[in-house]
Formats: structure tokens, C-alpha cells, sequence
């Protein structure tokens, strides 16, 4: 009988091992495509701020444009509201 307990217990001991190895094996398969798919991500997450930047930096440009041509349109308008204001200074002599 004992020997019937011993194998039983000795069993046990190897079914536990067994699960514990397969749970294990899993556990590393799954950490394995985990750092797969971060890496798939980080190369996708690289190229959407490489995309953003080109277009930041491209709407930036076009807002420099913008203003440059505001800050002219904003000169002209001033310079012939200077205008104006003398030849009128000019009328009521």
C-alpha cells in the first residue's frame, strides 16, 4: 500500500510539475508577443509623429504666410489711413 501512496503522491508531484511548465511555457509565449506588438507599435506610433511633425511644420508655414500677408495688408491699410488723415490736415489750413 504504501508503495501505491508514494507512486499516487510521486504522480501528483509530476501532474503539478507538468501544469506548472505548460502555464510557464504560456506565460512566455504570450510575454513574447507582447514585445512583438510593442515593437509593431512603436515602429506605427514613430510614423504617425514623423506624419504629424511634416504636418505641424507645413501648417506652421502656411501660417506664416498668412500672417506675413495680414501684417502687409494691416501696413497698407495704415499707411493710407496716414495718408488720408494728412490730406485732410492739408484741407482745413
Amino acid at each position: 500500500m504504501e508503495y501505491n501512496a508514494g507512486s499516487s503522491s510521486s504522480a501528483l508531484v509530476a501532474n503539478c510539475q507538468t501544469k506548472v511548465r505548460h502555464k510557464l511555457e504560456c506565460v512566455w509565449r504570450k510575454m513574447d508577443e507582447v514585445r512583438k506588438l510593442q515593437d509593431y507599435l512603436n515602429v506605427h506610433v514613430g510614423t504617425i509623429n514623423t506624419l504629424l511633425m511634416i504636418n505641424g511644420i507645413g501648417t506652421l508655414e502656411t501660417h506664416i504666410d498668412q500672417t506675413k500677408v495680414g501684417s502687409q495688408e494691416t501696413q497698407d491699410g495704415s499707411q493710407k489711413t496716414t495718408n488720408l488723415m494728412f490730406l485732410l490736415l492739408l484741407e482745413s489750413l
